[in-house]
């Protein structure tokens, strides 16, 4: 084979090469690139029913114990919850700090119109937000939800959830939860009244079986120094499956 012919045939290989290497970059961008991300509204209830939403109905009491420890003060407040009945056994103290029990029905307009009790449920609303806002998110209407990508390490996904500007103790506030793709919730960040900056940020720890739900039972700040939550004595009846 001559010189010329030599020149051609490596030049030929070369150009064969590089057509299989374009052939094969679109197939490797694709499996490489990432997933889209899910509608919110389907990962809201993913999340949901990742906590157990999905077999609340089951629940005739659940019994708790709020914490939360701030520099120079610290809560405990003492719940049980009858849902079916939307009935409320309180132990804790009142707002001038005098130890109390009280007793009330969430579905009692009379009882409900007390500034006690208003003051009292305020509290348990919190309480059971910091406990439950998982499952808020297939109890609770009118929300505004916008997905994107998380933001740290384990994270997968971010979802905006925004309250509406009127009703409830707290209208308009909202927040950022962050979950892996298991739709476990690693953190978030509450933002009152849609407040560009954060109110109070917390992780929220691995879930706990709590039958029939799975419940995460610890919110550390991000210097517990200054802000560390928990819940103690959480237990629930319920109903068989």
């Amino acid at each position: 084979m001559g010189g010329n012919d030599a020149t051609v045939l490596r030049l030929h290989h070369l150009a064969l090469l590089a057509c299989f290497c374009a052939a094969s970059l679109p197939a490797k961008e694709a499996a490489t690139a990432p997933s889209p991300l899910p509608e919110a509204g389907d990962l809201a209830q993913r999340i949901a029913a990742r906590y157990g939403a999905d077999d609340f109905h089951r629940i005739k009491s659940l019994h708790y114990v709020f914490h939360v420890k701030l520099p120079g003060k610290k809560i405990e407040r003492e719940w049980t919850w009858f849902p079916k009945e939307d009935s409320v056994l309180y132990k804790g103290e009142d707002p001038k700090g005098v130890k109390l029990t009280a007793a009330y029905s969430r579905k009692n307009t009379f009882s409900m119109g007390s500034e006690s009790v208003a003051a009292i449920d305020k509290s348990f609303v919190n309480d059971q937000y910091w406990l439950l806002f998982p499952l808020h998110l297939k109890w609770d209407k009118d929300l505004t939800l916008k997905v994107s990508p998380g933001e740290k390490a384990g994270e997968a996904y971010h979802l905006m959830v925004m309250y509406p500007s009127t009703g409830g103790y707290t209208p308009g506030d909202a927040y950022d939860l962050f979950v892996d793709s298991s739709a476990t919730l690693k953190r978030w960040v509450f933002r009152k009244g849609n407040s560009p900056e954060p109110t109070v940020e917390a992780k929220w720890s691995k879930p706990v079986k709590v039958e029939p739900l799975d419940l995460s039972l610890e919110h550390p700040g991000p210097d517990e120094k200054k802000f560390k939550l928990w819940f103690s004595d959480v237990k629930a009846e319920s109903d068989p499956s």
